[in-house]
């Protein structure tokens, strides 16, 4: 399903938490695969931000709230993302134009790696959750 059909599923107040929240990480995932970034470090990134790992009962208004506050984050930063692919999908039209058929590693470089948040985030607020047992 598309970024958009899980979106509605996040808004949708008659569905479970589970099954908003399992709507959220899919849109995760989508604008992950799409920014390639690592779904771990944004799943982290947001459910550290907005409290999805706390002892909040989940038929909350206040989870809900927050799912929803995620959401509009989630959905602004990828149409961040879109703009700046609109943006390099301009300059290579008229690159290829010009023949040059590939884009340079720093262009890509650029696209992937200058990735705005739709909040600020401090060194700290980031802690992985992931511990890999190498026994």
């Amino acid at each position: 399903m598309s970024f958009q059909t899980y979106a509605r599923k996040v808004r949708k107040i008659d569905l479970s938490f589970k099954n908003r929240h399992s709507a959220f990480r899919s849109c995760i995932n989508s604008y992950c695969w799409l920014t390639k970034q690592e779904f771990q470090f944004t799943y982290a990134r947001y459910s550290n931000r907005f409290g999805f790992n706390s002892d909040i009962p989940k038929d909350s208004k206040r989870v809900s709230d927050r799912l929803n506050q995620a959401m509009d984050n989630l959905k602004e930063e990828r149409n961040i993302f879109l703009q700046l692919l609109r943006q390099f999908e301009k300059k290579r039209i008229q690159e290829k134009m010009r023949g040059y058929r590939f884009p340079s590693k720093s262009a890509k470089h650029a696209l992937y790696n200058n990735i705005g948040f739709a909040f600020e985030i401090s060194n700290n607020e980031i802690k992985p959750d992931i511990q890999i047992n190498r026994d």
